[in-house]
């Protein structure tokens, strides 16, 4: 019995010390010196400062599943590579009780064979966590920013300005995120990186789940903000804005790639060559559900899509593309010898052409030369805008096709008696804003 209280005791005590507070530099002097000694459960705070290393890399998490966090934030916390080495290696063995927080990771550079994540590297078998942290101004071939092999999670990043060491060599991969596994990627900026294949973002056999993040200002050969090969990840919420590319001015999808688009917002993207927005060449069955396609420029074919040797049909449903322009053909659409299947979605005002090449009508669609314009009622507010418009205003009503802002009272009509000495005890039917400045007392619609 006594030996049983004995061993529960020691259990105890070894399961506390598991759980100590490291300061850095109070109790050690670099954060790799206190990464050195601490053990699963432990966490790591380091205070403000710029903190370099030797070696490959600044920091090497080595597996162990710690929290490293800064005491203060990104903003004045900084894991510098020197332009002589990565910032932060999860060399295998990190879990999801590793978590990685509120530091800037810069001028990392990824010197080993691979070329490899010079702000971040997760090996294959890691899958930390990665919290509130700027990412920005490293290089490497590959992942610049981050190179994920493990299944990592990445929230509340900004992942800016990150490069590979030639932006026109397509040995050069995922200027801001390359992704080789299951990550999810949430509330994120990553904008303003380069590379040859997906400068925002390169997405290989990996059906990773991206959601809630911007990605803007990014510069490639093949997808300005992403480049997906293989495998169907998901991009949810996003906003794909003012990338450029040679081909693909936000997205380029290759080889069996069929990933979904839901929620996202893809405009003001430019490609010199053929597909302002979204190229498809050779995927699978791609699906892009309620996302708004628009003022996308391509110097060829596709302002909106470009859709060519496709193996599967391509859902478009509940989109709106308008306003793009191609140099060629097929300013909404253009489809070569793959299929697109469009319903329910609104496509206007695209030039040259709105859809060019084989489609499939699944119903609901609204296809003209131009959008057409009508009024829009937001609350006691009412402009003539088109429907795409309208609907970007929450809680807006569109009221049709040459429809006067005289129709958007009757969503807030309402019985609205006048004061005596006004216009006599009298009631007329109006809004409750109108109503209050004619001193009434609306009763209610």
């Amino acid at each position: 019995m006594r030996i049983n209280m004995l061993l529960a005791a020691l259990g105890l005590l070894a399961g506390t010390a598991h759980a100590a507070t490291i300061n850095v530099p109070g109790d050690y002097p670099t954060i790799q010196d206190a990464v050195d000694v601490a053990v699963n459960g432990d966490h790591v705070v380091v205070a403000p400062g710029t903190w370099t290393g030797t070696g490959d890399s600044v920091v090497d998490l080595l597996g162990k599943s710690i929290q490293v966090s800064s005491s203060d934030g990104a903003a004045v916390t900084f894991i510098d590579g020197q332009d002589q080495r990565r910032g932060v290696h999860c060399s295998g063995g990190e879990t999801s009780g590793t978590v990685l927080k509120g530091f800037t990771i810069t001028n990392g550079l990824a010197i080993d064979a691979l070329s490899e994540g010079g702000g971040i590297r997760v090996a294959a078998g890691a899958s930390p966590s990665i919290v509130d942290c700027t990412i920005v101004g490293n290089k490497a071939w590959r992942g610049p920013g981050l190179m994920l092999h493990g299944t990592a999670i990445v929230t509340g990043c900004q992942v800016l300005f990150n490069q590979t060491h030639d932006n026109t060599s397509p040995n050069g991969y995922g200027g801001g995120i390359y992704c080789l596994a299951d990550a999810v990627i949430t509330e994120c900026d990553i904008s303003e990186n380069g590379s040859y294949w997906g400068a925002g973002m390169t997405l290989q056999d990996c059906d990773a789940q991206v959601t809630d993040c911007t990605m803007s200002g990014n510069s490639a050969v093949q997808g300005g903000a992403v480049y997906v090969r293989n495998q169907s990840p998901g991009f949810f919420g996003c906003s794909l804005h003012g990338n450029m590319a040679e081909y693909g001015g936000a997205v380029y999808m290759f080889t069996d790639s069929s990933p979904t688009f839901a929620g996202c917002s893809m405009h003001d993207n430019v490609s010199a060559g053929f597909a302002g927005a979204v190229a498809a060449y050779l995927t699978g069955p791609a699906i892009f559900d309620n996302c708004t396609i628009r003022n996308n420029l391509a110097g060829g074919s596709g302002g909106g899509f470009w859709i060519y040797l496709s193996q599967s049909t391509m859902e478009i449903v509940n989109c709106t593309i308008v306003s793009n322009t191609a140099g060629g053909t097929g300013g909404a659409v253009y489809s070569d010898l793959g299929d697109a299947t469009l319903a329910g979605s609104l496509v206007c005002d695209n030039s040259l052409d709105q859809l060019t090449g084989p489609w499939v009508d699944g119903g609901g669609n609204t296809i003209t030369e131009t959008c057409v314009s009508g009024a829009c009622c937001d609350g006691a507010d009412c402009t003539v805008l088109t429907q795409f418009e309208c609907d970007a205003i929450p809680g807006s009503t569109w009221l049709g096709d040459g429809s006067t802002c005289d129709g958007c009272l009757a969503p807030n009509a309402g019985a609205c008696c006048l004061q005596e000495g006004l216009r006599g005890a009298s009631c007329i039917i109006t809004d409750p804003v109108s109503c209050e400045g004619l001193g009434g007392d609306w009763q209610g619609s």
